[in-house]
């Protein structure tokens, strides 16, 4: 555990990236031993990691690549839960960093969907003109990082107006974006490009 944690005080140190820790702590994270015990020293500790530490972001990235299934529950059940109950965006926006950087690991379904779903009711009640609790910025960021937020918001988006104008281009305006983004959109979440009369198809 200490060397796991003088790995990662360095790289908070040296302001390594996330892709650069993904690295430099890989052969920690394939402990299966080591992670189990450090999750047991943070259910432990009085405090919840939270995005004011320092050392936040190389924890959560430890974490989220882990296969344990005690891992994966501590993270969806317990922290996580927590943060959105809470509406704690500063760390959802951390796994939405990490999640980004590990796309593609084995594991990291559940937590996608934890995350991804936070994110999606504050956007769906914004649209529908209901209490929101989470700033534009940080949905449009949260969007730009997962590709199946972005991909179900814009779905939505695109159903909610779609029955108001058959242009495109008018629709692309009411979904607050330009035409071109609106067709490279259409093109990889619907698999076509959008044409006149076919807003609400898909």
């Amino acid at each position: 555990m200490e060397e796991l944690a003088e790995s990662i005080r360095k790289s908070v140190k040296e302001r390594h990236s996330l892709p650069k820790m993904r690295i430099r702590l890989a052969e920690y994270g394939n402990d299966t031993e080591l992670i189990l015990t450090a999750v047991s020293a943070l259910r432990k500790d009085k405090e919840a990691p939270s995005a004011r530490d320092r050392d936040f972001r190389a924890w959560m990235l430890m974490l989220c690549r882990s296969r344990e299934h005690e891992v994966i529950c501590y993270m969806c059940n317990e922290l996580t839960d927590a943060w959105e109950r809470k509406y704690r965006t500063r760390e959802m926006l951390v796994l939405c960093d990490v999640l980004h950087t590990l796309k593609g690991h084995a594991r990291t379904n559940e937590m996608t969907n934890r995350v991804c779903d936070y994110f999606f009711r504050e956007r769906r009640n914004k649209l529908y003109g209901k209490t929101f609790r989470i700033e534009e910025k940080d949905m449009a960021y949260a969007e730009s990082r997962l590709p199946e937020l972005d991909k179900a918001v814009f779905r939505m988006t695109v159903n909610h107006y779609s029955h108001r104008t058959f242009v495109a281009e008018e629709l692309a305006g009411l979904c607050g974006m330009g035409y071109s983004l609106m067709r490279r959109k259409f093109k990889t979440y619907y698999g076509t490009g959008h044409r006149s009369g076919c807003a609400g198809s898909g």
